[in-house]
């Protein structure tokens, strides 16, 4: 059904009525209502913005921190690992009884002028000496591993074993033959009558006319000295005493003597060119090993240095060598760890 005419112009007037109303109520709101203050809002909204970046930041910045120590911490914590990991404690009973040292390779002659010079032919004479040279004494000098034989003079010959010095003169006097030794050495003194023959060390004097013998010297806890043949005495400049072939005297702190027989083999044997042990202590052989190879030697059982062995090995023979053939006795276990032989 179409409307009318007169409901379409009601419709129409009712309308504009409506939007006349609306346009009204929005002047009064204009007229009412504050207007916004644009730079004001602007400011206050930077410092919103400021604050919440500088939090921001701050936040950040903790965060940096905190990666960066815990990335320290974490370094600390995986080197600490690798050190105790590739460098292994001693024991707090460990006993070290020989320690490495950085020593020369060759064997030196040095001359009281201060001229030296490196031995290549670990044999050498000194019967005849260059009647021009200037020096008067001589010093010989083994470094570890390194072993000497050397005919002196008077055609005394010496084995000098390794880390020793021989100081001795390039002529005898006419009434006596002195020589100083600082370590070991095996002697077959040359026989004169009438011109004895000494060896002055830090603990005591041996004197002799012809004999032979193995002097140790390297410190007090084993300065002896062992007669393989003739007479020796021996003493501290006041009191001496005369040993016998087969013993064996002992220098004491308190400057006396303790004599003991021994069996003499094992001495040739050394000056031989062989480690010889016989009933002898671990202690003792491996000290012995330790000085020749220059290792640092530690005993994690102390009570395994009184082990005694018998033990012979060729001192050509690499150290891995020596290790495996004490290992293979089956009495000890012993390793190698960084530079350091261990006994188990």
């Amino acid at each position: 059904m179409e409307k009318s005419t007169e409901d379409i112009n009601k419709a129409k007037h009712t309308e504009q009525i409506n939007r006349e109303m609306l346009e009204f109520r929005s002047a009064v709101l204009r007229e009412c209502a504050p207007k916004p203050d644009v730079k004001s809002e602007w400011k206050r909204f930077s410092r919103y913005m400021e604050i919440n970046t500088d939090t921001g930041q701050k936040k950040r910045r903790k965060t940096i921190i905190w990666r960066f120590f815990f990335g320290i911490v974490t370094s600390a914590a995986v080197l600490l690992l690798f050190f105790i990991l590739t460098n292994k404690p001693e024991r707090l009973n460990s006993v070290r009884v020989f320690s490495a040292s950085h020593t020369a390779k060759e064997v030196v002659l040095a001359a009281d002028n201060g001229e030296k010079k490196a031995i290549k032919n670990h044999a050498m004479s000194f019967r005849k000496s260059p009647a021009k040279a200037s020096a008067r004494m001589f010093t010989l000098i083994t470094p570890r591993g390194k072993d000497c034989q050397a005919t002196l003079p008077d055609g005394t010959k010496v084995w000098m074993n390794a880390d020793s010095k021989l100081t001795f003169p390039k002529t005898f006097t006419e009434n006596k033959r002195i020589v100083t030794l600082q370590g070991e050495a095996y002697f077959e003194v040359a026989k004169e009558y009438g011109r004895q023959f000494e060896v002055r060390t830090d603990f005591f004097t041996a004197i002799v006319y012809g004999t032979t013998f193995n002097l140790c010297a390297y410190s007090a806890g084993n300065a002896n000295i062992v007669l393989i043949e003739g007479s020796v005495a021996i003493g501290n400049g006041k009191v001496f005493r005369t040993i016998k072939p087969g013993e064996m005297a002992c220098w004491k702190s308190n400057k006396s003597f303790t004599v003991t027989e021994v069996d003499t083999y094992s001495y040739i044997q050394r000056r031989n060119g062989f480690f010889y042990f016989d009933n002898q202590s671990l202690f003792e052989i491996m000290q012995e090993l330790g000085r020749w190879y220059n290792v640092n030697i530690m005993f994690d059982d102390p009570q395994k240095m009184n082990v005694r062995l018998h033990f012979v090995a060729n001192r050509k023979n690499k150290l891995q060598e020596a290790i495996k053939n004490l290992n293979e006795l089956g009495v000890i276990h012993i390793e190698q760890e960084h530079g350091t032989v261990i006994i188990r």
